[in-house]
């Protein structure tokens, strides 16, 4: 594994536009400007990089696993240990993440230029790698046309809901779900196999956004804790907490 040492980084928080998460030339002197003292460099394929810069999505478990524990920095005179967090490139940008404990980028950050051409030199003659990411899952901006932000990130939730389903590989799970949302397609979903069940159900929720996506939405976030707290948050149920 390829590791960085000393990174400086600027933790943009919640953000699932890349665009938000700025670029060094308009980092602030007031900007809370933290130096991480070991972080592992990992090369991705592009998609998963956009993946990552770009949603607040499930990342893959393959990379949780490849960087659990990898990450340092130092508090006084303690090193202490970060859950998941890394930095990332797929040839043309450079991100770093940290999850906060959770699994998906919580807090991502650029780096300064100096260190974003170090890691393209790293990467020289490496292959990316995918670890096994679905790009099925990817929610496209076009597939957010007209929605507010707070379907947009009702949206969110249920995809990545769906996709721990997938990551199950729970067939009759996928098909219970599917049957809520076309009920009337009973008899040819007992038939299909996980590839169209799987097909079936992200095109229900691909496009546009309804009260049933919501209903739905609720259902399935129940089942994870973190996804859960997000719902409530968007329907406003624990504002005043947070």
């Amino acid at each position: 594994m390829i590791y960085l040492y000393d990174i400086w980084v600027n933790w943009f928080a919640n953000e699932e536009d890349g665009c938000n998460v700025c670029h060094y030339h308009e980092w602030r002197k007031d900007d809370d400007i933290k130096l991480l003292d070991t972080t592992p460099l990992i090369y991705v394929t592009e998609s998963l990089f956009s993946h990552v810069e770009n949603s607040l999505m499930h990342l893959p478990e393959a990379l949780l696993e490849r960087i659990y524990n990898k990450s340092q920095y130092r508090k006084g005179q303690k090193v202490l240990k970060i859950d998941y967090a890394a930095v990332i490139t797929d040839g043309r940008g450079v991100l770093a993440f940290d999850t906060k404990g959770y699994e998906f980028p919580i807090e991502k950050s650029r780096l300064i230029p100096r260190q974003e051409s170090y890691v393209f030199r790293m990467i020289e003659g490496e292959s990316p790698e995918s670890f096994g990411f679905n790009e099925d899952i990817i929610p496209y901006s076009s597939d957010m046309i007209g929605l507010t932000r707070r379907e947009r990130n009702l949206k969110q939730i249920l995809l990545q809901s769906i996709e721990r389903v997938g990551d199950n590989k729970d067939l009759d799970e996928l098909k219970y779900w599917l049957t809520e949302l076309t009920p009337n397609s009973y008899e040819d979903v007992k038939k299909m196999n996980y590839k169209s069940t799987w097909n079936s159900l992200m095109n229900e929720v691909k496009n546009g956004w309804s009260e049933e996506h919501e209903r739905i939405c609720g259902q399935m976030a129940n089942k994870y804790l973190d996804l859960q707290l997000y719902f409530h948050t968007e329907q406003g149920e624990y504002t005043s907490k947070i």
